[in-house]
């Protein structure tokens, strides 16, 4: 009863923040409604789902109604021009021949204290800056960026091609300061000893970034429906974890829980606490915690909750952050679909249940790719059930290879044509699928038939699957 409580109550209330924006009503109307859903439940302890969940979902309307209103406010903080200084608060993105990367500014060159404000800064290519690092910008600031990136990333404007100077570089000791020098001391021994394209995949691979990858091969993976191995966002975050979890769940549970943690911390820390990547970070522990605590089922009110605490932080995601949609989606089909499935593939030879996270991930999230992007693989299913189950072992022994190459030179060297023939296998998989005529197709899913498939996988999650053996795979988690 109470699981089924805190699941009505905190759904009833991402529902209201969803819905907030299609309903505009004065919050004393809502106080009203809420002393009334309180009332009725203290009369009538039979309708206490109801009343609670009728509770939440007006709280959810009042809570995001309030926080528009005070994000629009916190706009009017930009000036439209100045001198400002301020800290890179993200790695550099870069994109084509620019760099992307945000800046929290807390205090004009020429004024007053004033609260803390983020700008997104677009400079070229050349610019040497790096996170951590205190910078002066002078220019102007734009706020034509949709609201909804306004609000979900917590900027205020944009300021492009500013002057910009590096006042002070990040202290030595710092987190900025170290997180940056493993990045590019990583990528620095990747390149030295790994020949391309292997060398630029693998770093794709471990931090993200499928720039540096020809642009045919990019176009290849996205044909395939694979692109998100490459970059190490939310989803794909919760792709690989899982990927790793089920890999090594068969040589030991302890074991598999461990490489996944770790597996998302290296990730947290090579994208310096990226958002979207802490966040999934989140939502798959919520997983790992169930398992643990020797109750998988209860994993799903775990992610609830965790969803549930991230949009009171920053309600924006719910409506428009596709990679926390994505990371969502995702993570409870992974947990709830791989299970049952598992039962299935045991028997498969080598890949095992290690094939299902990258085709759970797709079955769960290509309606909703293909309402937002407008395109589908045809052939993402089949490339990510060949390609989900070597990620792991590709990663493990490139990262062994690198440090055992950094610690011990040349008999590190050893482990090298192990991890460089499979990064070319894979790709070798990758452009031989992308081959496929009509691999890749322009198709928007409607609103009503993307609802209609969630509503159908919820009725097929929720049929007794004895018959597939859940129950045995439950007890040998």
């Amino acid at each position: 009863m109470a699981g089924r409580l805190l699941q009505v109550v905190i759904l009833a209330f991402i529902l209201g923040l969803g819905l907030a924006e299609f309903f505009h009503v004065d919050n004393w109307l809502l106080t009203i409604l809420v002393l009334w859903g309180v009332a009725v439940w203290l009369l009538d302890k039979r309708v206490l789902v109801f009343s609670l969940g009728a509770v939440a979902f007006l709280l959810g309307l009042i809570y995001f109604n309030y926080q528009r209103d005070a994000w629009q406010k916190n706009l009017l903080l930009a000036p439209p021009e100045g001198v400002f200084i301020g800290r890179v608060v993200s790695f550099p993105e870069p994109r084509d021949e620019l760099l992307t990367f945000k800046v929290e500014v807390r205090e004009p060159a020429e004024g007053a204290l004033v609260r803390s404000i983020r700008f997104l800064v677009t400079v070229s290519r050349q610019t040497q800056v790096s996170l951590g690092d205190e910078v002066k910008l002078i220019g102007q600031t734009h706020q034509d960026l949709p609201f909804s990136y306004l609000a979900k990333e917590k900027v205020v404007a944009r300021m492009n091609f500013p002057e910009i100077e590096v006042l002070q570089e990040a202290p030595p000791l710092s987190l900025s300061s170290l997180l940056k020098m493993a990045r590019e001391g990583l990528q620095r021994l990747t390149e030295r000893i790994y020949p391309s394209p292997a060398s630029e995949f693998l770093l794709a691979l471990l931090i993200g970034g499928s720039h540096r990858l020809p642009p045919q091969i990019r176009e290849n993976f996205t044909r395939t429906g694979t692109q998100h191995i490459m970059a190490v966002s939310g989803f794909n975050t919760t792709i690989i974890a899982f990927a790793i979890l089920f890999f090594f769940r068969r040589f030991s549970r302890n074991l598999a829980i461990l490489m996944t943690l770790l597996a998302l911390i290296f990730f947290g820390l090579m994208t310096g606490l990226s958002p979207s990547v802490t966040r999934a970070a989140i939502m798959t522990s919520a997983y790992l915690i169930g398992i643990m605590a020797g109750r998988p089922r209860s994993s799903f009110n775990i992610l609830l909750v965790a969803a549930g605490l991230m949009l009171l932080v920053n309600p924006w995601l719910l409506r428009y952050d596709l990679g926390f949609q994505l990371s969502f989606l995702s993570t409870y089909g992974l947990m709830t679909f791989v299970p049952r499935l598992s039962a299935l593939v045991k028997y498969l030879p080598i890949v095992g249940d290690a094939a299902l996270p990258g085709v759970v991930a797709v079955l769960m999230t290509w309606p909703l790719v293909s309402l937002i992007v407008g395109r589908v693989s045809l052939i993402a299913i089949l490339a990510n059930a060949l390609i989900t189950p070597l990620i792991p072992l590709t990663m493990l022994l490139g990262v062994l290879a690198l440090a055992a190459s950094g610690m011990m030179g040349k008999l590190g060297l050893a482990l090298i044509p192990a991890s460089w023939g499979l990064l070319n296998f894979i790709l070798f998989l990758i452009n031989t699928l992308a081959q496929v005529p009509g691999s890749l197709v322009n198709f928007a899913m409607p609103v009503g038939l993307v609802l209609l498939y969630y509503v159908f996988l919820l009725l097929v999650v929720n049929q007794p699957w004895k018959w597939l053996g859940y129950r045995r795979w439950q007890s040998s988690c």
